[in-house]
Parts: C-alpha cells; structure tokens; sequence
C-alpha cells in the first residue's frame, strides 16, 4: 500500500505516521508541491493531506486510490477541488482536536466574563483602571451551542462543569444529550437565549453565513458571539455593525473571513474583540490523535473493514 502525504511539513508527519503500526508492506512518501504529487500519482493508493488540498489535480492521474484521508475536521476545501465528485471515499479527522479547542473556547469565555481582554489593552499602554475590568461568573449564564458534532460536546461538557447552562438546537431524530439542558426551534431563538454564542458547525452552502444580520440582532447586548469554525460561517461586516453599534458585547474569533486577517480590519481594534490566529485546535497532542486515527483507517482499509470519520459529499462532514 502506497500511502501519499501531500501536505506543508509532510516529512515530519510521515515520521508520526511511521511511528505507528502500518499494514504490511506500507510505504510511505511525501509531496510538497503538485509536480511531486503528481509523480506519486499513478501508484498511490491512500492521499493523506488538508482538508484544502488541491486533490482535483491528483485524482485523473491516481487510478489506484482508495482513500482520500484529511488531518483536519473541515474538507469543504477538498470537496470543492474534486473530492465531491470523486468516487474515492473520504474521510476526516473529526474528534482528533476536539479537546484544545473546547479549552480554547472555554478561555474565551473566561476572559470574557472576567474582563481579561480590557486587563491586557490596559496593560499594553501601562493603565490602572479597576472600574473598567468588571467580571461577572459564568455559573448560571447560558452557553448556545451552534453545531452539536465532536467540538461542541466537548465545550458543553466543559461549560457544565463551571455551571453554565447549555443550550443548543433541535434537530430531526435528535435526542437531546446529556451535556445539554435544552433544545430550542431555530438559531433565533438560540441566539436570543444565549449569553455567548458558540459557532462550531462544518462549512457547508447551509452554514455559510448562518451568522446574518438578523441572528446577531437577536443577540443580548450583553452577549459575545465565538466562532472556531470557519470565518464564512458569520456575515462578517454584518458582524463588525453589530460590534460597532453595541449590538452585542464581544467576539471572540479564532477564524476570519479572509486569513490572516488583513491589518485594515476593524475588528483588529475594536475593544469587545479577542482574536486567535486559527490556533484553537493547536496542541502537542493533537497530531497524534491525528496519526493514531489515520493509521487505524489504513489498517481497516488493508483489512476490508468499515472506515473511520466517512464524509458524507452531500452533506460536506
């Protein structure tokens, strides 16, 4: 079995990969530029890479591939580049980071609650000001979860923990879970409910932009939107109003749009607003989460056996 990295560092996950309990007679090589993938084409049987993987310049060259496998849980990039019309199965990563980034969330939160983020804006220009850092505890305040996968149980479980309550959508056969005290009708209702408003759904043509201007209208002033999933999920001048008219109290962003961030947005200064550099999911743990799941769907896949993490192309997770 030859299994194809094409992927920024493919060397060192080849190394994470070897390290684990391949099928025998597995190869594995790497590519870091579409010639080289290209040259690996003809014989490569697994495509490991990013869910933003160019694959459609791979897939009429590779007629022996069995499994197109992303390290990431979003693959709209590989499914919008020829993996959506491919035969080929694919799977993600999804559940690999789910623990960094429900911590991530859960910082924000805090930071929020507590006024951490006006603490280091006065600190950077040597201000002692006590009456602007007014924190508030999030026992009792209500956490809306917007997309109930891997990422979003995690947080819900973690918000428990500290007290909050946890709210989250209905959905056709959905039983409501544990973690979650209360599903309501529609995104609406869930934004008008929440005191931080939590986007952690896939990218998807139904989730493009789920965040419009009418869901952070029905936000609390008081209330902070937080989005680790895709930047196109949020109507982002819609979202810059919103924050600049008081609409709502914060955001939190690990995602934006347009990445990085061009240095003229507002967002950059607005004093409601904390952003990460799409390092929510970033650990020293994660990659191995990764390549333990990869290597498992190699095994399965040697072995004839049912898959892990299928995307499904019509639905895009």
């Amino acid at each position: 079995m030859k299994i194809l990295i094409w992927a920024d560092g493919g060397p060192r996950y080849a190394s994470l990969l070897a390290a684990r309990q391949l099928p025998p007679g597995a190869e594995v090589v790497t590519a870091t530029t579409d010639d080289e993938a290209l040259a690996h084409a003809d014989t490569a049987e697994v495509l490991i890479g990013w869910g933003n993987a160019r694959v459609g310049k791979l897939l009429p060259h590779a007629p022996h591939l069995r499994l197109i496998q992303a390290m990431g849980a979003g693959v709209e990039g590989m499914l919008a580049n020829g993996a959506a019309e491919s035969s080929v199965p694919l799977a993600n990563a999804k559940g690999s980071n789910s623990e960094p980034i429900a911590e991530h969330v859960i910082g924000l939160v805090l930071a929020f609650a507590r006024g951490l983020h006006i603490a280091v804006r006065n600190q950077a220009h040597h201000t002692w000001n006590s009456r602007a850092v007014r924190g508030v505890e999030i026992a009792g305040q209500t956490l809306g979860v917007l997309g109930l996968g891997s990422i979003g149980l995690e947080t819900a479980r973690r918000a428990k923990a500290l007290g909050m309550r946890v709210v989250s959508l209905e959905r056709p056969g959905r039983t409501r879970p544990p973690e979650v005290d209360r599903l309501v009708a529609d995104k609406i209702a869930l934004a008008a409910e929440s005191d931080y408003l939590l986007v952690a759904t896939p990218l998807t043509p139904e989730t493009h932009q789920i965040i419009d201007e009418a869901t952070l209208a029905a936000m609390k002033p008081s209330a902070y939107l937080i989005n680790i999933s895709r930047g196109q999920t949020v109507d982002e001048p819609a979202l810059i109003r919103a924050l600049q008219e008081g609409q709502i109290a914060g955001a939190g962003l690990d995602v934006t749009t347009v990445e990085p961030l061009p240095a003229d947005s507002p967002l950059w200064d607005l004093p409601g607003v904390i952003i990460t550099p799409h390092v929510a999911a970033n650990s020293p743990r994660t990659m191995g989460r990764v390549m333990d799941l990869v290597a498992e769907n190699l095994r399965r896949l040697a072995a004839g056996e049912p898959l892990l993490n299928l995307v499904d192309k019509q639905k895009g997770y």
